[in-house]
């Protein structure tokens, strides 16, 4: 058994797998829980999200990879020197994201961001006319060049792994790979497999 699979068991054990957790944090304004849904059959889903904090000269993104029936299967987070806005920082992290997937598996994998401009603007081949335009082209142009990968909104809510990977720490033109869940995440984890 590998060391995120037994983490897995020890959480389920401790927190009582089938107990109720708080969903509060988890309804939207509507009182529609949202949560995050795991691929079907064979497909993997990666979500990536990007961390600015407010007048710094860099920025974060992270993602994380996981199956069918929620196992991780990697992930990870870099801190990129460069002053951006959040839609360019989202449209980085999808890029780089997409770079690291297609290196790693030729299997089916959805990519989901809870940014709805950059999956448009990437999806729909809207132009985009200022520095974007290129990050978006060559998202779109991995997209197409492998039929197994598919990029998909996906609400805030339902993203929350990805964020808290994006805030992990990590040295400036960095990045810190995972081979097993960040603690910081296993809760979240617990919680999109779990919740009812």
């Amino acid at each position: 058994m590998d060391w995120g699979t037994n983490q897995i068991n020890e959480w389920r054990h401790a927190n009582g797998a089938g107990e109720q957790t708080t969903t509060s944090a988890r309804t939207c304004n509507n009182g529609v829980r949202v949560r995050w849904k795991a691929p079907q059959g064979d497909c993997l889903k990666l979500n990536v999200d990007a961390s600015i904090v407010q007048d710094s000269s860099s920025f974060s993104v992270g993602w994380i990879l996981r199956n069918h029936v929620g196992d991780f299967k990697g992930g990870r987070v870099m801190k990129i020197n460069m002053k951006a806005s959040v839609l360019e920082a989202e449209a980085i992290g999808i890029l780089e994201a997409l770079s690291w997937v297609m290196d790693r598996t030729d299997s089916k994998v959805c990519i989901e961001s809870d940014s709805l401009t950059a999956v448009q603007a990437i999806n729909r081949g809207i132009p985009y006319q200022l520095e974007l335009g290129h990050i978006f082209d060559e998202c779109r142009l991995r997209l197409t060049s492998r039929s197994s990968l598919s990029l998909n909104h996906v609400r805030r809510l339902a993203n929350r792994v990805a964020h808290t990977v994006a805030r992990f720490p990590c040295e400036l033109n960095c990045y810190v790979d995972f081979m097993s869940p960040p603690r910081q995440v296993l809760d979240s984890m617990m919680y999109d497999l779990f919740s009812e």
